[in-house]
């Protein structure tokens, strides 16, 4: 078994994969406070509860958009197992290239994303990612990326506006979204996922009139089943997306590490 381990900014999301089957996935809340002993506590819950022992772990990989936890988190997973944690970063095999000004300025989410997506799909892909922020990352024909878009998330968005204005609260994203509203929790609403999702379309169709061709656009995400219904365009939905492609990153290191081992 493989246990993949992604620390973002609101949540920490674990994948347990036995063979190429994904049999568990999890979440625990970031809280760049918590000690090693307390994410310690909460891991050997998890595991327990789903019947599952650390120590038969065959691999571990591990992204992190939190540096400040990564540590904290290897040494968490210390206390259950001997297996040298894989982290996504330089050094990394990919199998794409990254064609920006600053390579490591990209997300460890981001990688993995694309990662997940081209053990499925062939460029030209727009990957839009909604979380703590909303990121599009741009993969060309190649299967390379490009580019990435960086815009507020729709918490973040929310929070914003309640806190930013005087007389507009707190709201549940959660809920219909129609064309305008009539009250002031249906306007917001309105505004922030009917709006993020047309920017969504707006911003895709941008990058299809850069490429000169059509892309396909794949929606992933913790808050991605709240815009899912407003995109018009197709789409495909890989909830799971940056898990699978963790474990097919793991996939790919261990077999090249492998290989240089029999050579």
């Amino acid at each position: 078994m493989v246990l993949t381990v992604d620390i973002g900014n609101t949540n920490i999301v674990l994948g347990v994969f036995d063979g190429d089957r994904l049999t568990l996935s999890a979440r625990i809340s970031t809280d760049k406070s918590r000690t090693s002993d307390e994410y310690s506590v909460m891991l050997k819950g998890i595991f327990e509860i789903n019947g599952l022992d650390l120590s038969r772990f065959e691999g571990i990989i591990l992204s992190s958009v939190v540096p400040q936890l990564n540590e904290v988190m290897c040494r968490a997973l210390s206390r259950f197992t001997a297996v040298r944690v894989l982290t996504v970063g330089p050094g990394l095999r990919t199998g794409f290239q990254i064609l920006a000004d600053d390579p490591t300025e990209l997300g460890a989410d981001q990688v993995c994303n694309v990662a997940g997506a081209l053990t499925e799909f062939a460029g030209p892909l727009v990957i839009a990612d909604s979380g703590t922020a909303t990121t599009l990352t741009v993969v060309n024909s190649q299967s390379n990326i490009c580019g990435v878009i960086i815009c507020p998330g729709l918490r973040l968005a929310a929070e914003a506006l309640a806190g930013g204005t005087a007389q507009l609260p707190h709201i549940p994203l959660e809920g219909p979204v129609k064309a305008y509203g009539r009250n002031t929790v249906e306007c917001m609403r309105t505004g922030i996922v009917g709006g993020t999702a047309a920017m969504i379309e707006g911003l895709v169709r941008g990058v299809e009139r850069d490429f000169g061709e059509p892309v396909r656009l794949i929606l992933t995400g913790g808050m991605s089943q709240l815009l899912l219904p407003h995109i018009e365009r197709p789409v495909e939905h890989r909830p799971d997306l940056l898990v699978h492609g963790l474990y097919s990153l793991y996939k790919r290191n261990a077999r090249l590490q492998q290989e240089r081992n029999a050579n």
